[in-house]
């Protein structure tokens, strides 16, 4: 069986996106995803994001993501990606420019964007405005454990974080709780730090130990109308900011007594400091308007049943 596989660069994001379903074998999934990173690496594009537009866009506009997990040579499907979800419209509006649907939605239901504007600057580079927002007919509690702040344990430590869930479920956590550096200057051990947490918590969420959520992020006043932020992907940290993540950072800002919301009482409009530079989106309760680049790359053919040597 071969599977094409179209590759686009959202953001800081590379995302592989497939326009069928994939097999029911979950030990065939794992196969083609565990393939695509591999032909990816030896192309200097390592992708491990995977969003698959079949049947159930067809019946309901929902798309399925699959985050690879090299490290461990697993996946998982829990959870969503704005970056896939705005690569899969590119590739659509590329095939059919003029059918192309406005909202992309999660097959998880609580989590799409919709397309307010799309500029064609080439025709392999796009400018999307869009809007991430949280929806569904049973929007998950933004509050998963019921309170606003809590302690988490770190080595022989505790440390107060906030758990929001809005797009995924994020962990927050002040920066000056983890480290004295500035985040731009965090290292291996924040990292390590930063996973430690997120495994202490998985069990209190009932997510499985090993699964990438929930994200965790930790963020820095800066002043009353600026933060900085950064967070995990995966297994590093992320090269800017997960779009999950801004809207996850809305719902804390417009969350009372989360660590946001005690750090920002004021202040809806922020500039957010990121790894690859600032950010001003546009923030509502369970919304965030911002502009997004999105390039394609190219294609690749992957076979199942044959391994890739790197």
């Amino acid at each position: 069986m071969n599977v094409q596989v179209a590759l686009l660069r959202s953001g800081k994001s590379n995302i592989a996106v497939i326009d069928q379903d994939l097999p029911r074998d979950s030990g065939k999934v794992t196969e083609l995803l565990q393939n695509i990173y591999l032909i990816t690496l030896k192309l200097g594009f390592p992708t491990t994001k995977v969003v698959t537009i079949g049947s159930l866009f067809r019946n309901r506009q929902s798309l399925q993501f699959y985050q690879y997990i090299p490290g461990s040579g697993t996946f998982d499907a829990g959870g969503n990606c704005g970056n896939a979800l705005m690569a899969a419209y590119v590739y659509l509006y590329q095939l059919h420019p003029d059918n192309t649907v406005s909202e992309m939605r999660s097959s998880h239901s609580d989590f799409a964007i919709r397309i307010k504007e799309l500029q064609a600057r080439t025709k392999r580079e796009y400018s999307l405005w869009a809007e991430l927002y949280a929806c569904g007919p049973k929007p998950r509690q933004v509050l998963p454990l019921g309170e606003a702040r809590c302690l988490v344990s770190s080595e022989s430590h505790a440390i107060e974080a906030s758990i929001v869930d809005a797009g995924n479920p994020y962990i927050w956590v002040k920066a000056e709780s983890i480290s004295p550096k500035a985040l731009k200057e965090w290292d291996e051990v924040e990292l390590l730090s930063l996973a430690r947490l997120r495994a202490s918590i998985q069990p209190r969420l009932g997510i499985a130990k090993g699964s990438v959520f929930p994200k965790i992020a930790a963020f820095a006043r800066l002043s009353d109308e600026s933060a900085a932020l950064r967070m995990i992907s995966v297994d590093d940290w992320h090269p800017s900011f997960a779009l999950t993540g801004l809207l996850n950072f809305a719902a804390a800002l417009f969350t009372p007594d989360t660590l946001i919301r005690l750090a920002f009482p004021d202040t809806r409009r922020l500039a957010l400091y990121l790894p690859d530079g600032i950010l001003v989106p546009e923030f509502g309760e369970t919304a965030v308007v911002m502009e997004q680049n999105v390039e394609y790359i190219g294609g690749i053919t992957v076979e199942l049943d044959k391994k890739v040597v790197v």
